[in-house]
């Protein structure tokens, strides 16, 4: 590994000035910190394949074009490494103040196909599905490896993430593909969530979660055929007083306990209302819902079919 620092931010070590910004590079992705007032550098040493940076201002920033990663605080510590030849790893992060985290798949996208053509190389395709999420709380902490990592959100917080991507589905027995636009809005008071790898290979998938209320969420997701433009949609908003994620089983489980009211509206079904001690909806590997599973007592359930009926 090659860790590349600007000759003026050099003249600053072991303790960084307020007005520079660094940029070094771990397993071929750049990382930029900026509007920062005093920090500190570890890992400079020739071959080192971990770098430390510590750092603190009014809200200080580091960017990664490569990775499509965003962190912002007022404080923050970070140790990154390269575990394998051009896989990235951090091994630990806490922001503390002000704390936002946003990945962008199509940043991403966008740095590697610009890193080819400056190579002179074919752009890589970008990825099947888009998505971009931002986290946001008062301080947030995480700890992992190249193969599980751990996020504790000890502080109210908010997570969205939009995705756009398509899907193929039967329909009348014919394969049909449609455009697909999901948001996912999750709210909590705290929180803790186990990452690992998706089915290629590719770290930072969530696993599981436990959520502490109150609790709120909303889904929405649209799907339009390709050749129209009259989606279906399916909405699905919630509150209650825990939730937990589990998406390693199929299909994955959002389990709602204590005080639960879930609204969906979806083609199947029309403004269905449930007030119950504890509400399972089963997710497909899309974070589609597949199905509601519900129970409680004293419970109020409202269910009405497409079409009438009760």
């Amino acid at each position: 590994m090659r860790i590349l620092i600007a000759a003026a931010v050099l003249a600053t070590l072991p303790g960084l000035q307020g007005g520079s910004a660094l940029t070094f590079v771990v397993g071929g992705s750049r990382f930029v910190v900026s509007n920062f007032s005093s920090g500190d550098l570890d890992g400079l040493q020739t071959g080192s394949k971990e770098k430390h940076f510590s750092v603190v201002g009014s809200l200080a920033k580091v960017f990664s074009p490569d990775q499509g990663f965003t962190a912002l605080g007022k404080s923050m510590d970070f140790t990154i490494t390269e575990t394998d030849p051009k896989i990235v790893t951090v091994k630990s992060g806490l922001i503390d103040g002000s704390a936002l985290i946003i990945f962008d798949s199509e940043t991403a996208d966008k740095a590697a196909q610009e890193r080819a053509q400056k190579a002179g190389k074919p752009a890589p395709a970008p990825r099947p599905e888009s998505s971009h999420i931002e986290l946001h709380s008062e301080r947030l902490t995480y700890s992992g490896s190249s193969e599980k990592g751990t996020l504790e959100l000890p502080l109210p917080w908010t997570i969205t993430d939009s995705t756009r991507g398509t899907a193929i589905k039967g329909v009348q027995k014919t394969p049909v593909t449609f455009d697909v636009e999901q948001d996912l809005t999750v709210s909590g008071t705290k929180g803790v969530f186990d990452l690992g790898k998706d089915k290629t290979g590719k770290f930072g998938q969530l696993k599981t979660g436990v959520i502490e209320g109150p609790v709120s969420f909303s889904i929405v997701r649209k799907e339009t055929p390709r050749g129209t433009s009259t989606p279906s949609v399916s909405r699905y908003t919630g509150v209650a007083d825990r939730l937990v994620v589990d998406l390693t089983t199929s299909p994955g489980t959002l389990v709602a306990r204590g005080h639960v009211v879930v609204d969906a509206d979806t083609p199947e079904i029309k403004n269905a209302h449930f007030v119950e001690d504890q509400v399972t909806i089963e997710l497909d590997d899309q974070m589609q819902p597949l199905r509601i599973r519900f129970g409680g007592s004293p419970a109020k359930t409202t269910v009405t079919p497409r079409g009438g009926g009760k």
